[in-house]
């Protein structure tokens, strides 16, 4: 492991100037684009025998993770991470960065992210019931403007800008949570956003062979998948999403998209 960006250690008077300094700063705005990427790529762990929480964000690309880590003072790192397949045919390792919330910051990032937890609300829930603390609100009194910001860093997460056999630019949406697709499905229909076909089941749960290279086998839950199409509802989502997108390479693919929505009427 190698550490790029080192915080101090928290501590008393360090969190409390910590607390009101993001207070002011973090908007709720902010707090639902971080649940967006919890919801993708971070986990909540509670930790039994130290009675403590860790809020873990871990990706292949650098930017949001580090943005994650400037924002709450905690520090970056890069390990070497080689999956079960890259392993299976001797892929070399790819670099993953990672920024750990712990201690009492890890419970106050938990009660103020909360609201705005979609997929791992349950889990979330659960942790917190360990500090006897019981939240009402959820992320169904999320504003318009805020289910937006979660569902643009969820995209980034776990979606896609693809296109389909026939070529034509399309927004994908991959989860093993079909609840939750159908949640965002009827969201965005709701409240205009977006339209979205059917939720697809793409691959069923079992074990399988990771590689004709090798006898490398893993365990696979459900996948689900959902789509939207046409160029008429891409458009304008794409254009609301693109200022506020955050990976390079994603944005990009928005901007290849223009050009073959050019090719249709």
């Amino acid at each position: 492991m190698t550490v790029l960006i080192k915080y101090p250690m928290q501590n008393l008077e360090s969190n409390e100037e910590f607390f009101a300094k993001k207070e002011k700063e973090i908007t709720n705005l902010d707090w639902a684009r971080w649940g967006g990427w919890f919801d993708s790529d971070g986990c909540f762990t509670y930790v039994e025998n130290k009675h403590m929480i860790t809020c873990r964000l871990s990706l292949m690309d650098r930017s949001p993770v580090e943005i994650f880590s400037k924002t709450f003072d905690v520090s970056l790192s890069m390990t070497q991470y080689a999956s079960k397949y890259d392993k299976s045919v001797n892929n070399i390792p790819s670099e993953k960065f990672t920024a750990v919330v712990n201690g009492k910051k890890a419970l106050w990032f938990c009660q103020k992210i909360h609201p705005f937890i979609i997929n791992k609300n349950n889990k979330l829930n659960q942790i917190l019931k360990k500090f006897n603390i019981n939240l009402s609100q959820n992320y169904n009194n999320m504003t318009r403007d805020e289910f937006i910001s979660w569902l643009i860093a969820f995209i980034e997460g776990d979606g896609s800008f693809t296109c389909t056999y026939k070529k034509y630019p399309a927004l994908r949406i991959t989860s093993n949570n079909n609840h939750l697709l159908n949640y965002i499905k009827d969201r965005c229909a709701q409240e205009n956003i977006v339209s979205f076909g059917k939720v697809i089941l793409k691959q069923k749960a079992g074990v399988f062979k990771m590689s004709s290279k090798s006898n490398v086998i893993s365990t696979r839950k459900n996948g689900y998948i959902v789509n939207a199409l046409k160029k008429d509802n891409l458009i304008p989502f794409y254009n609301t999403i693109l200022p506020r997108m955050i990976l390079d390479r994603k944005k990009q693919i928005i901007l290849n998209h223009f050009e073959l929505f050019k090719n249709y009427r």
